[in-house]
């Protein structure tokens, strides 16, 4: 998942990767990380935007590096998992 996380994936594409059906890796998945295989991917790249976002870089950079199709989009799952916007986050972290 690290070497793939520029990408825009798929579970069935994570699980071609793998060399594994998508119902062996969501159980085996889930087993060892306590979270379904998407959710976890998902939180990789959110955890890298937050790494990014520390640097020089945009929120639109950001999205397009991580894959996502749009800043829209990658603004949307950002805030779901932390709770505020990719450029409130930015902003806190500039601001410390």
């Amino acid at each position: 998942m690290e070497r793939n996380i520029d990408r825009a994936m798929t579970a069935d594409g994570l699980a071609a990767l793998c060399g594994m059906s998508v119902s062996s890796l969501e159980k085996t998945v889930r087993r060892f990380a306590g979270a379904g295989a998407m959710e976890l991917f998902g939180g990789m790249k959110i955890k890298r935007a937050c790494a990014l976002l520390e640097g020089a870089q945009s929120v639109k950079a950001v999205a397009y590096t991580l894959g996502f199709s749009s800043p829209y989009y990658f603004s949307a799952a950002f805030k779901k998992r932390t709770g505020v916007p990719p450029s409130q986050w930015r902003r806190g972290r500039v601001n410390r």
